[in-house]
């Protein structure tokens, strides 16, 4: 357990599919992120993303599959995985293949969240790592209305910034936002960074912001570098709405001294440096509880 024992929650990680991939454990294996290592580390609560490439062939057919191996992983690891908390999501719009009974499908299995895109263009919109900045294709505002109707969450990490505001436009007011696993972009101008205005829109819809650890969104690989993003949504009114999205499995690289799930003591130790115990305790995992709890 990390030594303060705060309550420990992340909004984005790539295990799932990584260890499908790999035919390894949820138990114990060889990525950033297992079930042994979270409760060493009070990980209590955590978004696991289902992903794959864009050009993967039958996308929606390997994402039931990835989600029938975890319930599998479930099964053979019932006791350890009791002791925490999990949301299944779909990480990019591609996975539905353009049909809403896809949807309806995911949501009967389990799934409660939907990253709209990943990088590139899919049948929903335009990812913020492309060739066109555009707002939600049609397609895309039928998943929203759907999505809002489940009571399923949204989360605009890698959408264009013009999909971000048809998001913004074609949701009720009430519905929080999510940007799982997305930084600042005025601390670190990269495309899959937020805009102070969206950083803005986000908090006055009581919505969640989780700090990526890639240090290509942070703006090197030094741990200090996640305290300038945090301390900037702060300052933007944002110290209700910050959490992690640390993106273990995700990523091909991690700031010095981070290694995985079980340096959440490090990160910890990083942000008392900054920070008082109040906050250190939203953002572990009292922010990212509250809005889910909404």
């Amino acid at each position: 357990m990390n030594d303060n024992s705060f309550f420990v929650a992340d909004a984005h990680c790539d295990t799932l599919s990584r260890i499908y991939d790999e035919k390894e454990s949820l138990l114990k294996n060889s990525g950033h992120l297992d079930l042994i290592r979270m409760q060493k580390a009070n990980l209590k609560l955590q978004i696991f993303a289902v992903w794959m490439l864009p050009e993967t062939l039958n996308p929606f057919n390997k994402a039931c599959e990835i989600i029938k191996y975890f319930n599998e992983e479930k099964k053979r690891n019932a006791e350890t995985i009791s002791r925490i908390d999990y949301i299944l999501s779909i990480e990019g719009g591609h996975i539905l293949e353009g049909k809403l009974e896809n949807l309806e499908t995911l949501y009967d299995m389990g799934v409660c969240m939907l990253t709209l895109t990943w990088n590139g263009e899919n049948e929903i919109g335009y990812g913020g790592v492309g060739a066109k900045d555009l707002p939600l294709k049609e397609f895309g505002l039928e998943v929203l209305k759907a999505l809002e109707q489940k009571g399923m969450f949204i989360d605009v990490s890698h959408l264009s910034e013009k999909g971000f505001w048809s998001v913004m436009e074609n949701t009720f007011e009430a519905t929080p936002i999510f940007a799982t696993h997305s930084n600042a972009k005025t601390v670190c101008d990269h495309p899959r960074n937020l805009t102070d205005k969206q950083i803005k829109a986000i908090i006055k819809r009581n919505g969640y912001i989780g700090i990526n650890l890639y240090p290509k969104f942070l703006g090197g690989d030094s741990l200090e570098l996640m305290t300038n993003h945090i301390k900037h949504i702060i300052s933007l009114g944002g110290e209700k709405v910050l959490g992690f999205g640390c993106d273990f499995d995700g990523v091909d690289d991690l700031p010095k001294g981070i290694n995985g799930v079980e340096s959440f003591d490090v990160i910890i130790k990083e942000l008392e440096k900054h920070f008082d115990n109040e906050f250190v305790a939203d953002i572990c995992g009292r922010n990212l509880k509250r809005v889910l709890n909404r």
